[in-house]
């Protein structure tokens, strides 16, 4: 059981952090919640070739002002803590692991919980 839950309010914010990436031409190959028994918290995990091709740097440095464009939205203000956010490449052994749990067989894998993860997209 966990300690910590990903609340409604969790899902829509992951939902709309990655409709907004892919909207910005992000490619994004899979995204999703984890949770870490570690540190006993979520982190939503954002799976991308640009992490290769553009270095992971410079993608956090997108991914904070894109979260700081948001916040300061005035018509739906929107603030996401940015140590719940991880951007890995395919290489990632915890996107191999996820998917593997997901029983990824012929197509992608629908919305939804898979044991200790939660998933937007998986290809």
């Amino acid at each position: 059981m966990y300690k910590t839950i990903l609340v409604s309010n969790d899902l829509e914010s992951g939902r709309k952090i990655v409709e907004r990436l892919e909207q910005e031409g992000w490619q994004v190959r899979a995204a999703f919640w984890y949770h870490s028994e570690d540190d006993d918290r979520w982190e939503l995990v954002i799976v991308s070739p640009d992490v290769a091709d553009k270095g992971p740097l410079k993608l956090y440095t997108t991914l904070w002002k894109f979260l700081d464009d948001l916040a300061h939205d005035p018509q739906i203000p929107f603030e996401f803590p940015r140590e719940d956010l991880k951007i890995v490449s395919p290489d990632s052994l915890l996107y191999k692991m996820v998917k593997q749990r997901s029983a990824l067989r012929l197509g992608p894998v629908p919305e939804g919980p898979v044991l200790d993860a939660y998933i937007y997209k998986m290809t």
